[in-house]
């Protein structure tokens, strides 16, 4: 769930929507909720969750399941679909099928606030790779998240080569192997996917416009004065299992908000709530 592709960000000079960026939040506007906890589901896709996903669809889910012919994708969208209405519809003690989510302008899912304004200050991230799907919930503060499947066939270096932000291209071409490299190559890509999901923007904002230091005990972001970006986040960088990377990115407030991370282990979502903790947590 990336909203927009990307273009590379080499031959960016200016940020091309500096304009329209969200203005940021200062602390007074957050809600009293922001003292919840930070809520990471994790599932493996599965013919049952699909299953149980198809009976919560709307007609516009439905239009947008009929026109995907290849099945990969059809199972993609159903496991999506299977978190964010059944798992988050357990989180919220909403029935699935009632929840209604809008679009903002840059393409990322919300909450219908006018639909549902006693949840208006819940926030909800979705991403799902091959053998994997994840779901954060929180509320107060925005979050991303992203997960990728590392075994897939692709051209890490060259994609950070157009794409990434100069001294991340220079760390990476500094390692010795490739196998090195490709290893935080997924590093860079599920911190880089996890922080403009939760700005709300998707590639809307260009890879290279920030940079993530990987040097210290946790990643540091530097951003381009161009983003306009006067929040703090935090991130956090963990393998949920052998082939695949997954990021958090968290807007720090005042209260620090635990992060607790869950695997779905059976097709029943409320059953989530209450999972198996995941044996590879995030570290911060």
């Amino acid at each position: 769930m990336r909203y927009r592709k990307p273009t590379s960000s080499r031959a960016t000079k200016r940020h091309p929507i500096a304009e329209a960026l969200p203005t940021p939040r200062h602390a007074s506007e957050v809600t009293a909720a922001s003292t919840e906890s930070v809520d990471v589901y994790l599932v493996r896709p599965s013919a049952g969750l699909a299953d149980a996903a198809l009976q919560w669809l709307d007609d516009a889910d439905r239009s947008r399941l009929e026109r995907m012919t290849h099945p990969r994708a059809r199972a993609s969208f159903l496991l999506g679909r299977w978190l964010v209405r059944g798992v988050l519809g357990a989180a919220l003690d909403t029935a699935p099928a009632a929840l209604r989510f809008v679009d903002n302008r840059w393409g990322r899912p919300e909450l219908d606030r006018q639909r549902h304004p006693t949840l208006s200050d819940v926030r909800f991230n979705l991403s799902h790779t091959a053998g994997l799907g994840a779901l954060v919930v929180t509320r107060g503060r925005e979050v991303g998240i992203d997960v990728e499947h590392t075994e897939r066939q692709s051209k890490t270096v060259a994609i950070a080569d157009r794409f990434f932000a100069t001294s991340e291209v220079a760390e990476l071409r500094a390692l010795p192997s490739h196998a090195v490299q490709r290893d935080r190559f997924f590093d860079y890509w599920t911190l880089k996917e996890s922080y403009i999901k939760a700005r709300g923007m998707g590639l809307a904002i260009p890879l290279g416009a920030f940079s993530f230091d990987l040097t210290g005990p946790t990643p540091v972001v530097t951003t381009a004065p161009s983003l306009h970006d006067h929040s703090s986040w935090r991130f956090q960088l963990w393998t949920p299992g052998p082939a695949h990377r997954a990021a958090l990115c968290i807007e720090m407030l005042a209260d620090p908000a635990p992060v607790r991370v869950r695997w779905c282990e059976e097709a029943e979502p409320s059953a989530c709530l209450h999972g198996e903790r995941a044996d590879s947590e995030p570290h911060a």
